[in-house]
């Protein structure tokens, strides 16, 4: 059986947040589901995350506000695997 893996990334590079990210997950991603602030780089993100998992499909949204770990947050990043 599968499992979702969580990760939240404050990085403003998609580089940078890609690899955030490939740091808090321990199993590799059959699905990616990503949450973005409008004020990121959506494109940049979309292209870095298909460079490290080119077989994995994206659903891709952006957000009006961010919630996560109980938190708001601004400018941040919130992925399910």
């Amino acid at each position: 059986m599968s499992q979702a893996q969580v990760s939240f990334s404050q990085e403003t590079s998609p580089s940078a947040l890609v690899d955030a990210l490939k740091k808090q997950w321990s199993l590799p991603p059959g699905l990616i589901v990503w949450f973005a602030s409008p004020g990121q780089d959506c494109e940049g993100l979309a292209s870095q995350v298909h460079r490290a998992f080119p077989q994995v499909p994206q659903l891709r949204c952006t957000t009006a506000g961010e919630i996560a770990a109980g938190k708001m947050f601004k400018r941040s990043e919130e992925h399910t695997s």
